[in-house]
This record gives structure tokens, C-alpha cells and sequence, in this order.
């Protein structure tokens, strides 16, 4: 009886520390690190070919010259969230020294958001060295809201905005506006 005992708590220890589990293994690829200092760190440089947010998981496909393709390469962000709407946060990639050949590597990767978003609904994330916004919670082809076509919205007066970047991404047009007031509370309507 007692050896019975001792061959359960055995078990029970060994499918607590599985590989698979959660605690320990990120829901998508590799590890995401929230940290200034390690965000001030200089990287092996890489251009970025694509980048695209899936569900939580960011898909970078980076090329770089080296002797070898064995870099280790982590998903950095700053601690601070911009208080936009939505939010934005910065992100970079540090990759490890890959040496001084002149090879040339593409690989593609892909990243566990989950640590960056905070419980946010949307977020706004900024990739150095990528020029677009990455967009966490729109699934591709949908919008935050439809575009309004009605005449008579279309002659009213509206709250003074400044149009600071246009992007159009598949079928949504995404517009960042600037404006005065006393809270981000406000409603807008594409007319």
C-alpha cells in the first residue's frame, strides 16, 4: 500500500513538470521579454521582411548576414504603454551575434504576445525596423466600425482633427488623428 502511495505521488509530480506545460512554454514560439534595459541593448542588425499579428502570436520573418543561422533571437518591449486608443507599445528584436562572414540567413519566427498586451481589448505595436503598425485583436479584413454614407452627417460640422498617419491595410483604413479636449472619450465616425 505504502509503495502504491509513493508510485502515485511519483506520477503526479512527472505530469506536473511535462515540457507541455503552460506555465513553463510559451503559448507561441519564443520568449517575450518586457524590459528596458534589455530593450537599450544594441542587436546584430537584421532587416524585416514581414511581420503580421495572428490571434497572440507575432510572425517575423528577419534576414541577416553572418557565418552561421544558430542566433538566438528575442522579442523585447519597453514597460511603458502609451495611453493612445488603443494603447501602443514598442518593440524590437535582439538577435545575437551571428559573426562578420557574408552569408546571408532568412528565418521566420514567431512570438507569444500574450505578455505584452496587458488584458487589453486592441493594442497598437510599434516593431523597430518594421514601418507599420502591428495591430493585436482585428482579425485580417475586419474593422473597428463601417464607414457611414449619409448625405446629411456628411455637411455637419465636426470637433477640429489633425490627420497624422493614413494606412490601408487590406479593406480597413486605419487613420491616426490628433485633437484637443479634455478626454479621449469621444465618438468618431468615418461619413
Amino acid at each position: 500500500m505504502r509503495s502504491l502511495f509513493a508510485y502515485s505521488l511519483i506520477l503526479i509530480f512527472l505530469a506536473s513538470c511535462g515540457e507541455d506545460d503552460p506555465a513553463v512554454k510559451p503559448q507561441h514560439g519564443s520568449f517575450a521579454i518586457i524590459d528596458d534595459l534589455e530593450y537599450e541593448k544594441a542587436s546584430h542588425p537584421v532587416t524585416i521582411a514581414a511581420a503580421t499579428i495572428e490571434g497572440s502570436r507575432l510572425n517575423v520573418t528577419i534576414g541577416f548576414s553572418g557565418c552561421d543561422d544558430a542566433v538566438s533571437v528575442k522579442l523585447v518591449g519597453e514597460e511603458k504603454i502609451s495611453k493612445s486608443n488603443p494603447p501602443q507599445r514598442n518593440l524590437k528584436l535582439l538577435v545575437s551575434d551571428a559573426g562578420d562572414c557574408l552569408a546571408f540567413f532568412t528565418k521566420t519566427l514567431s512570438f507569444d504576445l500574450s505578455p505584452f498586451v496587458n488584458g487589453e481589448e486592441y493594442m497598437y505595436f510599434n516593431l523597430e525596423g518594421w514601418e507599420r503598425k502591428l495591430i493585436y485583436g482585428l482579425n485580417p479584413g475586419e474593422c473597428d466600425a463601417l464607414t457611414l454614407v449619409d448625405g446629411e452627417a456628411f455637411k455637419k460640422e465636426s470637433h477640429p482633427v489633425q490627420i497624422q498617419e493614413v494606412v490601408l491595410e487590406e479593406d480597413c483604413l486605419e487613420l491616426t488623428i490628433a485633437f484637443s479636449g479634455c478626454s479621449d472619450d469621444i465618438g468618431i465616425q468615418l461619413v
